[in-house]
């Protein structure tokens, strides 16, 4: 290019600066989107949930709080200073006179604050059935501001949990869901909530990941023997959260409580395409 008195020079070092801001308008938003926890100020003290199970059966005693993706479990509040809470939880025994003692965001002394399911018996569990499937998860209309709407693709998924199991048989069961459209999709990747732990999908993992339909307005409990996992994009993805299940284990007269679910963090990270 031939250069004159210098403008070819000054148009061009303009047209990259241009550039550069054209790109810079183009670029999709990035970082974590969604962040439940760990934090000890999410409740000042015990929060029940707003939805909380009822007895649909007493032979054996089962308790359902219906899935809603309408209706949250629990929404931000004076007392409740966290992103609404969503899904449902069944939990049924053969064991005499049990009830769930906590359907709550449990607050504890230099504990994170924590979603927590527990049951509770007078009654020996000892050689009694015991089931328990839950679902929690975050809309994206809940996200932080950048993230809340938009074609929406995770990257990163994780969740903290503390937790007791006593008795035999035990398999607890957890996997990340996602919502797309109308659909809900579970995880083939698990990791076994039994005891207290972590668990990360960072993007190199994320992206190998199967996924298969679950429909938990129709049953809550996944027929993971009847699923169909495969490869999908995950685009336009409207929440994210975590399910856990053991189909049945056996109780033991170990403690009062055969179970302790604390979920004390969960975090999606991602970014938004371009608006």
């Amino acid at each position: 290019m031939k250069i004159m008195n210098g403008k070819s020079s000054h148009l061009t070092k303009a047209a990259f600066l241009a550039a550069g801001v054209s790109l810079l308008q183009l670029t999709s938003s990035a970082g974590t989107a969604l962040t439940f926890g760990p934090s000890d100020s999410l409740v000042k003290y015990d929060t029940s949930f707003e939805r909380e199970a009822e007895t649909v059966s007493t032979n054996p005693i089962t308790q359902v709080a219906d899935f809603s993706a309408d209706q949250p479990l629990l929404s931000e509040s004076e007392n409740y200073k966290g992103p609404s809470i969503y899904g449902g939880y069944e939990f049924s025994t053969t064991t005499n006179d049990a009830f769930l003692s906590r359907q709550q965001i449990r607050h504890r002394k230099n504990k994170p604050d924590s979603i927590s399911l527990q049951s509770y018996s007078g009654s020996a569990w000892g050689g009694n059935e015991i089931s328990l499937h839950a679902v929690f998860f975050f809309k994206q209309e809940d996200f932080k501001d950048e993230f809340a709407s938009g074609n929406f693709t995770p990257d990163s998924l994780s969740t903290k949990w503390s937790s007791y199991f006593k008795g035999d048989n035990r398999d607890i069961t957890g996997r990340f869901l996602v919502k797309m459209g109308e659909t809900y999709y579970l995880s083939n990747y698990t990791f076994n909530a039994t005891n207290s732990g972590s668990s990360m999908l960072p993007k190199v993992s994320l992206e190998k990941v199967l996924w298969a339909p679950y429909s938990p307005t129709d049953n809550l409990n996944f027929d993971q023997d009847a699923a169909n996992f495969q490869k999908i994009e995950l685009a336009n993805v409207e929440a994210a959260g975590v399910y856990i299940e053991d189909d049945q284990w056996i109780g033991n007269d170990s403690a009062s409580s055969p179970y302790s679910l604390e979920i004390s963090e969960f975090k999606v990270s991602g970014v938004i395409a371009d608006k």
